[in-house]
């Protein structure tokens, strides 16, 4: 079986999270990312780029923890555990 693709995490700011992966740049995953993000709460707002394939997620900090955001939107596109590219550079 071949692993599921990682999703990065490409920035974070309190308030703010963008995390990247190829299977992102499909439209009709994106769009069910955002339902889940939408449907979460503390999410201030959200939104997708097809083509870079990431994510941006504005939230509350404090009402939702931002691994929590990572973990629901890995499992909403499929993908396998989160890469912290900010923390490897």
């Amino acid at each position: 079986m071949k692993p599921r693709e990682p999703l990065v995490l490409v920035h974070h700011h309190p308030g703010r999270i963008r995390a990247r992966a190829d299977v992102l740049r499909d439209k009709a995953t994106g769009e069910k990312v955002l339902e889940v993000m939408e449907a979460t709460p503390g999410v201030l707002s959200a939104t997708h780029n097809p083509s870079t394939g990431s994510v941006l997620v504005e939230y509350e900090p404090g009402l939702v923890e931002p691994n929590v955001l990572l973990a629901r939107i890995a499992s909403a596109a499929d993908l396998g555990p989160v890469v912290d590219e900010v923390a490897a550079r």
